[in-house]
């Protein structure tokens, strides 16, 4: 299995880490990354990798460059039917007693692109309580949010693919069915 998140402790990877904790709210909500990091605000959006839809949840990834220089993948996932949420990349499924599956990415490893650190996300989970359960859980309640990955490019065209993990759910208790280890190819192609 594929980890999908890392621990290095690069200046980009430790910016993401303060970024990921909360710290660095801007007024409007929008999270921005401290330090020399690249803010969300300052990405050009170079390219549009992928778009698939799976289980309710629609997800198109795209390249951002920041003003510094930097690369970053965002991944955006919408649900396609309001009133819908999707468990977060912080929900922790055993603590929930197996109850619902958490987003996760993972660049499958092939040398056209490498996560650089971990992700930044551009709305905040919320941890929920079910009293009747007596458990919590971690969810995007709004069903639509882009993570941010850091990543190197080795080549300027090429095709990698990244695997995805979610899940649709709804406050009532219905849910779309998990999808789990999603591969999603993707094409790079900054030569144009």
């Amino acid at each position: 299995m594929i980890r999908s998140l890392s621990f290095s402790l690069s200046l980009p990877s430790l910016c993401l880490l303060i970024f990921l904790c909360g710290c660095g709210n801007d007024p409007k909500g929008q999270k921005l990354i401290e330090a020399d990091g690249p803010k969300i605000e300052d990405l050009e959006e170079l390219q549009e990798l992928a778009t698939q839809s799976k289980e309710g949840v629609s997800l198109r990834s795209s390249l951002f460059k920041s003003s510094k220089g930097d690369y970053l993948i965002g991944y955006q996932l919408k649900t396609a039917e309001p009133g819908f949420y999707i468990y977060s990349l912080s929900h922790d499924s055993i603590k929930a007693d197996g109850i619902g599956v958490a987003t996760s990415i993972a660049i499958v490893p092939n040398g056209v692109v490498t996560s650089t650190g971990g992700f930044a996300e551009s709305s905040e989970s919320v941890v929920e309580t079910n009293e009747t359960l007596g458990i919590e859980y971690s969810i995007y309640p709004d069903g639509n949010v882009t993570i941010y990955q850091p990543v190197t490019l080795s080549a300027q065209k090429g095709e990698f693919e990244v695997q995805f993990s979610w899940q649709a759910c709804m406050k009532s208790g219905i849910c779309k069915s998990p999808v789990i280890n999603y591969i999603v190819p993707h094409n790079l192609d900054l030569t144009e």
